[in-house]
């Protein structure tokens, strides 16, 4: 496993895809081999975790399919994880083929750590079904609303409302946060200098001016394109600040770059609460503190227009 172009690492998503694929055979085949498949686990994670020491990274630098996949790779490590892992793979295949009576071209499941709930992509006389990894502990009654999705053409609003309930319940939750335990980023120098802005300098500028100085520093990074809407972004899984690379620009002035920075560390100072069931950023105390930056309705006016015109190119 080798690092290209700053820090993919090369085989990293094709690996966890050829794991599925084992899992998936060997539990068809009713022969799982807890022992062989923990060998191969840990043969990758030792390559993963290789790359990232020769890089100087850890897995919040890389890019979101890599991390994903190496996170994926590091909850499997535990041998509770792995067995859980294999037990429901090999429930939901025998359930599915029985359902479906699919015997002869059995369906792919795979429990993952995916940007999204669920998927079902269709093949001949068969399916590959993605679940996300938060599902790993789901009830029996919650598996049953699960199995039922490769069979309808529309969800209906009943189930979209179970499981988008059980995606912020605390067992799904605990399995997030223990997939994003090793998700952290490090800062990196070359990925905060843009042509005309370095984000190290706004990030201390904001930091003393508005918090003391005594936020440490994240990692900083500009995003790989331009945006048309979205100026700034924090992620608290990896401690990363992303900014639009929109902003790098000589006609953007100082104070939207700052504006922009300070938006986003308050997200990091504030955090995300949840009310009634929904996840809540912008809360009155946000907005009060938000508008104690020196220009807020010059930079506000100026990211409407900015944002405006760039919808319109």
């Amino acid at each position: 496993m080798t690092a290209v172009k700053k820090v993919v690492l090369r085989g990293l998503v094709r690996s966890a895809e050829k794991f599925h694929q084992q899992i998936n055979l060997e539990a068809a085949q009713a022969i799982l081999d807890e022992s062989r498949l923990r060998t191969r686990l840990n043969s990758v994670c030792l390559q993963i975790e290789t790359a990232l020491q020769a890089n100087h990274i850890q897995p919040g630098n890389l890019p979101t399919p890599s991390r994903r996949a190496a996170l994926w790779f590091f909850y499997l490590r535990s041998e509770q994880h792995l067995r859980q892992h294999l037990e429901m793979t090999q429930n939901f295949q025998t359930t599915l083929i029985q359902r479906y009576r699919l015997r002869h071209t059995p369906p792919t499941i795979k429990f993952y750590y995916s940007n999204y709930l669920y998927r079902v992509e269709r093949r001949e006389h068969s399916f590959d079904f993605t679940l996300h990894q938060g599902y790993l502990h789901a009830p029996k009654e919650i598996q049953k609303v699960l199995c039922d999705l490769p069979g309808r053409k529309r969800m209906s609003k009943k189930t979209q409302t179970i499981l988008r309930d059980y995606s912020r319940s605390d067992d799904f939750r605990h399995i997030q946060t223990q997939l994003d335990q090793r998700g952290k980023a490090i800062y990196r120098e070359t990925e905060a200098i843009g042509a005309n802005y370095h984000l190290k300098e706004v990030f201390q500028r904001i930091n003393y001016a508005y918090f003391d100085g005594e936020q440490p520093l994240p990692h900083l990074c500009w995003s790989p394109r331009p945006t048309r809407r979205k100026f700034g972004h924090y992620n608290p899984a990896t401690d990363s600040i992303q900014l639009s690379r929109t902003l790098d620009h000589p006609n953007i002035p100082e104070y939207v770059v700052d504006f922009v920075m300070y938006h986003e560390l308050l997200h990091r100072d504030l955090g995300i609460h949840l009310k009634n069931g929904r996840h809540s950023a912008h809360r009155t105390d946000f907005r009060r503190q938000e508008q104690e930056f020196a220009q807020h309705d010059q930079a506000q006016a100026f990211l409407k227009k900015l944002a405006t015109t760039a919808a319109k190119h």
